[in-house]
């Protein structure tokens, strides 16, 4: 042995373990992005249409507790999305109260657009919504000059609250009137949801559209 590799005193010769190399992946999780297209909006109009015609057809939402027509619940489900105001049967007469809660939220759909509220759930499902997505959005919402999609959807839920609300407060008085109580209630929030989206619907009774 060379004199060069023998052991000073007090040396100790230690052994350092060897590490090996670990490859470690990190896979992003993607999130869903909307693709919009051409056909989806008058399919979401389509849809809203049947279910609220399915909802109105049944017993429950008629006050003999009978079943409704499919023709008048069709017409009626329809008239409501659209915001037309016509109706086949005298809405507070025909309807039970569970009846005019699906007319109301069909109005209500129809008037601030179906396609908006589809934006709403996207976005509360973290739904991505890409550059097509928000031009998507932002045209049929009419604002060609803000493409924020998240600000414009939250600008209008806003908007529509305050707006009903205070629709709602002032009809309020007026009800409670003829009607105290949740009827009073109930009128003065129905009428204000119709009056804000233009939908031509009342619950005063005495007349039919067509």
């Amino acid at each position: 042995m060379s004199q060069d590799r023998l052991p000073l005193p007090g040396n100790r010769a230690v052994r350092r373990p060897r590490l090996r190399r670990e490859t470690i992946t990190v896979r992003r999780r993607r999130r869903r992005q909307f693709h919009p297209r051409p056909w989806m909006v008058p399919a979401l109009f389509a849809l809203v249409i049947a279910v609220g015609a399915l909802l109105l057809a049944l017993p429950i939402a008629s006050e003999q507790r009978e079943w409704t027509h499919w023709v008048d619940a069709l017409f009626t489900s329809a008239s409501a999305v659209c915001v037309t105001g016509l109706t086949r049967v005298d809405t507070a007469d025909h309807w039970s109260g569970f009846g005019e809660f699906v007319i109301a939220l069909l109005f209500q759909a129809g008037g601030l657009g179906v396609t908006m509220y589809a934006g709403v759930l996207l976005v509360l499902f973290g739904n991505r919504i890409g550059l097509r997505g928000r031009e998507f959005f932002g045209m049929e919402l009419l604002d060609l000059g803000d493409r924020d999609i998240y600000r414009l959807l939250r600008r209008v839920m806003i908007f529509a609250l305050v707006i009903e609300v205070s629709t709602f407060a002032l009809l309020l008085p007026w009800f409670w009137l003829q009607d105290a109580g949740v009827m009073a209630v109930w009128k003065s929030v129905f009428h204000a949801i119709s009056a804000f989206n233009n939908a031509g619907f009342d619950l005063q009774g005495g007349g039919r559209g067509v």
